[in-house]
């Protein structure tokens, strides 16, 4: 076999040009990405090693599960799972709308960036709609005052050399009696007519913000037993019989052992579920407080793109600490027991400050007279509170889920709640606030991920927290020195 002759200087400059041009593809590939090359990166670093293989550092993971994993990550978006979910959810598909929330709420590596994608898609296609929509009414703004400016000038043109007819004034007598038929003809057909969650959203004076949606977030939360799920039901099912589509995204509890859920909100709402305009969706609580995390967020992203008007978020219930959901959703609406306590239970701040509505349910038979008193006295305490909003002052209904008592009543009122805060401004202001605590909470899970995952940490903790359970080491101080470990060899 012949031995290879030297390397010439121009075998040297091809080799470095191939390498060169490797690397600025390698580099542009990162960039147009859409799944992000960070992402990539942190799922490559869950590959185990090799059994048999020496022990590396842990940028370096086993070749060929890292060449594997990169060929697989690659054909995520070149594959058509994104855009068939995509196209299901635009076209109010279920069991395209059920497969994103499955695959939001799951923590595989590569369902976070096929979900990430999926996200991304749908908010793209929301802002170019937007875009769309806003350009034929600024040309038709223009055309028509252009028009009007035309035709009155016609019209007084023509009136020059004419008789115009007079009009007798009506006398101040008449005036009052048609404005006071006007207005009982106005009080009659509010009455007559269900509110809808659709039209009040499209009269923001901000209607260009990226974060405006058509739907309405409403939170329901309360103590256990005060009937949530029974109230959704029967409210849900009057706004979906009046035109208007709904979903709920309904949070049950979580083992605390074996970390599994029930899920019997959709069996509990069986009437709303067979609803073709509703879309019930039970999720586990997963030890979250509420059981609201960002995967409720991307939830509720994923619904209002399927055209629903009203998105109901059900939290578990556990009591006065059940506030994590008001920080995702515009209305807060608080279902409280006609008895439950003493009168210094209702006036809690945890609970109470975040309510937009107070409910009290069971209205009816026995229990009415207690719930009637309890409203009286909640009203009395909201007075007492600051207010989320500074259009919109708390207010306080008797209800009643079994017979449907002020259930009509509520729909309206929520209906002037999000017309309150819509002309207000403040619907985008909050949402923009509360997208950034997504972004940061985001952050948060994903580090934590990262660093319960990451295997080099793992082992650490595992030489740390013997020292911990025998009381030589604080948790803090063992927990500050993995911290410190994983900055060093995975940041």
């Amino acid at each position: 076999m012949p031995a290879p002759g030297p390397t010439t200087q121009q075998d040297q400059h091809s080799t470095a040009s191939s390498n060169t041009t490797a690397t600025s593809s390698s580099s542009s590939s990162r960039s147009s990405s859409p799944i992000g090359y960070m992402a990539v990166r942190a799922a490559l670093r869950q590959v185990p090693d090799a059994p048999g293989t020496p022990s590396r550092p842990h940028h370096a993971p086993h070749i060929a599960a890292r060449h594997h994993l990169q060929q697989y990550l690659a054909s995520i978006d070149r594959s058509s799972f994104v855009d068939d979910l995509a196209a299901g959810i635009w076209a109010g598909n279920r069991l395209a709308i059920s497969r994103s929330l499955t695959l939001c709420e799951s923590t595989r590596p590569d369902h976070a960036l096929q979900a990430a994608a999926l996200l991304r898609k749908l908010i793209d296609n929301r802002q170019q709609q937007r875009l769309l929509a806003q350009e034929p009414h600024s040309s038709s703004s223009s055309n028509s005052s252009s028009s009007s400016s035309s035709d009155s000038g016609d019209q007084q043109a023509e009136s020059i050399g004419q008789h115009s007819h007079l009009q007798v004034a009506p006398t101040v007598p008449q005036q009052q009696q048609q404005q006071q038929q006007q207005q009982q003809q106005q009080q009659q057909q509010q009455q007559q007519q269900p509110a809808s969650f659709t039209a009040a959203s499209h009269t923001s004076s901000s209607s260009s913000s990226s974060l405006q949606h058509s739907a309405l977030r409403i939170g329901v939360s309360g103590p256990p037993g005060a009937g949530k799920s029974s109230l959704i039901e029967t409210w849900g099912c009057y706004l979906a019989d009046h035109g208007n589509r709904v979903a709920v995204l309904a949070v049950d509890p979580s083992s605390a052992e074996t970390g599994g859920a029930i899920l019997g909100d959709k069996t509990r709402m069986a009437r709303l579920s067979s609803h073709p305009n509703a879309y019930v969706r039970p999720s586990p609580a997963r030890g979250t407080l509420g059981g609201v995390s960002r995967a409720t967020y991307d939830a509720m992203l994923i619904v209002e793109a399927a055209g629903y008007d009203a998105v109901l978020v059900e939290t578990v219930g556990v009591g006065q600490s059940e506030v994590a959901v008001a920080d995702l959703v515009d209305c807060m609406l608080l279902v409280m027991p006609p008895v439950g306590g003493d009168d210094l239970q209702m006036i809690k701040r945890g609970i109470m400050e975040v309510a937009d509505v107070v409910l009290v349910n069971k209205a009816d038979g026995a229990t009415e007279a207690a719930a009637t008193r309890a409203a009286a006295e909640y009203g009395g305490c909201l007075k007492l509170m600051p207010h989320r909003y500074q259009g919109w002052s708390p207010q306080v209904l008797a209800v009643s889920a079994f017979t449907g008592r002020n259930v009509p009543a509520l729909a309206r009122l929520v209906a002037q709640f999000q017309e309150a805060i819509t002309e207000s401004g403040e619907l985008d202001r909050c949402r923009v606030r509360r997208a950034e605590a997504i972004t940061w909470l985001s952050l948060e899970e994903a580090l934590l991920g990262a660093l319960r995952h990451d295997p080099h940490t793992r082992h650490l903790m595992e030489r740390l927290l013997p020292c911990v359970r025998a009381g030589a080491m604080a948790p803090r101080s063992a927990a500050d020195i993995a911290l410190s470990y994983f900055y060093e060899h995975c940041g």
